[in-house]
C-alpha cells in the first residue's frame, strides 16, 4: 500500500537511503532524534534499539524522533521492544491511508504528547 509513496519520496531526493542519524538531545533516560529524512523504517528500528538501551541503564525511556518519514507498522517496533522483555508504545504521525483497526474509514488519530514531549526536551 505505501510501497509507491516510498519510490516516488525516492525519487524525488525527499527521503535519502543513508541518513546521517542525529542525537540532537540526549539526557540518561530519553533522546531526540534528527532522522535526516532517512526511511522511517531504518530510523524506526534505530530508535527501538536506542529505547531499549536506555531503558535497560534507566528502567525507563522516551525516544522522539524528528525528520523521518512514515515508519510502517508501529506493532513492528513494539515487538522488538517486548522481545527484550519490555514493554514498548510505538506511534507516529501520518497521512490516513487505511481505517484504523475495527473502523470502517480513514482518518487521523491524534495523541495528546505534545506537552509530555516539550516538558522531556
Amino acid at each position: 500500500m505505501r510501497f509507491p509513496y516510498y519510490l516516488k519520496r525516492l525519487e524525488a531526493g525527499g527521503t535519502k537511503i543513508k541518513p546521517r542519524i542525529n542525537r540532537i538531545n540526549e539526557n540518561i533516560a530519553s533522546v531526540l532524534i534528527d532522522g535526516d529524512n532517512g526511511m522511517g523504517q531504518i530510523i524506526g528500528i534505530y530508535a527501538a534499539n536506542l529505547a531499549i538501551e536506555k531503558a535497560k541503564g534507566a528502567g525507563i525511556s522516551f525516544i522522539g524522533v524528528k525528520r523521518s518519514s512514515h515508519f510502517g507498522a508501529a506493532s513492528y517496533y513494539s515487538v522488538k521492544i517486548a522481545e527484550a522483555n519490555m514493554i514498548g508504545v510505538s506511534m507516529c504521525n501520518s497521512t490516513s491511508v487505511m481505517a484504523t483497526w475495527g473502523g470502517e474509514k480513514k482518518e487521523i488519530i491524534y495523541f495528546l504528547c505534545k506537552i509530555f514531549i516539550n516538558s522531556i526536551f
